[in-house]
């Protein structure tokens, strides 16, 4: 066997005896722990106290609903009368003119928020092990922050999160070193290493989509340009200009705690100068009749190939709930007849998306 079985250490058993013998109070057991380095972990934050559901509205809506709209926060709720758990989601979703002000500003912002991500590990375990989970990235135009778990805890959770934005005003050369290798080797396989499929569905994006990111090829080109200290007090910076926030809240919250969770966020992030006009976002209308576009791959390497056809319909709620039940409805049938009986491809698929608006 290349396992060994080594004898335990001496003074660790002699250690360990002298605390076992303790048979007098708690207290002496507890002096004995402390004179051998040894204590209990902190409580846990995040452990949820009150379970209680809280009754739902009698006319409680369909889909949630508009609350308010003040002070650059729009507030969408809906409390949940159906799966009935102590658990609620909350999503905010901030928007800043600096995110896409040019590709440097959105690097910073992407680098910057994934460090504070990675800097709030030292909440993970215990948020985990207290059935919370966080997530916070620059995606579709805003930086969504994304919380879940009991609702009793979650203005814990929030408030941990935010002083985490606000306190890190220089991100440490360790955890700018992990996130910049990381975000590098993503940009880099997203470039050149991605499959035809994914390239295609790039350029789309690229060619058609404004205000939500920009190019692969330009952020790689960019990012040997920002450094660590770039990122120095940069939360400030974000919101120099205003925000605007909406945010989701869905679960065992009423319509006031979607509200004071609300005015957590802006109190924490000091979001005190609401936006004039949401950032540009919006995509481009196709040209009459049909566009053929071909491109070479950008992995030489790769002998696969891929066709993908977008067809853009004119915008409106009607017609886009058209297109998703039309989705729905030859979705499963498309894969059947291209993939499984003509074979005609290893991935196969057809779906639905929804423009960007203002």
């Amino acid at each position: 066997s290349p396992m060994e079985l080594l004898p335990i250490d001496t003074a660790w058993l002699e250690c360990w005896a002298g605390a076992l013998r303790a048979t007098g109070t708690l207290e002496e057991s507890k002096d004995i722990a402390t004179k051998m380095g040894l204590h209990l972990p902190p409580p846990n934050p995040f452990i949820p106290e009150d379970l209680s559901l809280k009754p739902a509205p009698a006319d409680n809506p369909v889909v949630p609903q508009l609350l308010s709209v003040e002070s650059g926060v729009s507030i969408f709720h809906r409390q949940d009368d159906l799966f009935k758990q102590p658990k609620a989601q909350v999503t905010f979703y901030i928007y800043s003119p600096y995110f896409h002000q040019d590709v440097s500003s959105y690097l910073k912002t992407a680098l910057w928020s994934n460090c504070v991500e990675e800097a709030l590990q030292d909440y993970a375990y215990d948020a985990q092990i207290a059935g919370m989970g966080y997530s916070i990235q620059l995606s579709g135009g805003c930086l969504k922050m994304a919380l879940s778990g009991f609702n009793d805890k979650l203005h814990v959770l929030l408030e941990a999160v935010t002083d985490k934005m606000v306190s890190m005003t220089s991100v440490p050369e360790h955890i700018f070193g992990i996130i910049l290798d990381t975000f590098g080797d993503d940009l880099r396989n997203q470039a050149y290493h991605s499959q035809p499929i994914s390239q295609a569905q790039m350029r789309f994006q690229d060619l058609l989509n404004r205000g939500s990111s920009f190019p692969a090829l330009e952020l790689l080109e960019t990012l040997p340009k920002v450094q660590r200290n770039d990122l120095d007090n940069l939360c400030q910076s974000l919101f120099v200009d205003g925000a605007h926030v909406e945010v989701l809240a869905l679960g065992n919250l009423t319509s006031n705690d979607a509200k004071q969770l609300s005015n957590k966020l802006v109190t924490g992030l000091k979001l005190t100068k609401p936006l004039k006009s949401l950032p540009y976002r919006a995509e481009a209308a196709f040209p009459t009749g049909s566009t053929l576009w071909e491109l070479d791959s950008a992995d030489v390497d790769d002998p696969n190939h891929a066709v993908m056809m977008k067809l853009q319909l004119p915008e409106g709620l009607e017609d886009e709930m058209h297109v998703m039940l039309l989705d729905k409805l030859l979705g499963a049938k498309f894969f059947e007849i291209l993939r499984t009986q003509q074979q005609l491809g290893y991935i196969v698929q057809m779906g639905a998306t929804v423009p960007l608006k203002l």
